[in-house]
């Protein structure tokens, strides 16, 4: 795959995916025109079901633009034809070159588990600063109001 940047989409990471041809935007446009036939849905139901423009399905299936050429889905909507369909995103989205984020490099789930390991750490450190506060406050409105504390 050509790529000069990786992208992230709906939870999928790839290199801009400047590799893929049209012949392989127009396998995947057939193959969810297949899936849409087999289901007896029309172009519009299928549209309507994912939330996009007849026009844009027009696009998907055949797998090109109004001038010839190629239409890459980004992920968000790969998954919402999917979901309408009633297939695995994958099915759609790994022909296109993406790739779930989940089956990406050991560096980077490494990087991962460290920001949310730090994420974790700065949750509990808000929570004990939190705590303080309200012990604070409370002891404050204890002062101020003192039958308030005799009723405690």
């Amino acid at each position: 795959m050509n790529a000069s940047h990786v992208v992230v989409h709906h939870g999928y990471m790839a290199a801009e995916p400047t590799g893929i041809t049209k012949d392989e935007t127009v396998a995947v446009g057939a193959f969810i025109t297949q899936v849409r036939n087999g289901l007896g849905m029309s172009r519009s139901k299928l549209s309507r079901e994912a939330g996009v423009s007849e026009m844009t399905m027009i696009r998907v299936e055949t797998g090109v633009t109004r001038d010839g050429e190629r239409y890459l889905m980004r992920p968000t909507m790969a998954h919402k034809i999917a979901k309408a369909l009633g297939i695995d995103p994958n099915e759609l989205l790994e022909p296109l070159g993406y790739t779930p984020a989940t089956q990406s490099t050991g560096e980077d789930m490494d990087n991962r588990i460290k920001r949310l390991e730090s994420a974790v750490a700065l949750s509990s450190q808000h929570l004990q600063v939190l705590a303080q506060t309200i012990r604070a406050l409370t002891e404050a409105i204890e002062e101020l109001n003192p039958k308030h504390r005799r009723n405690r």
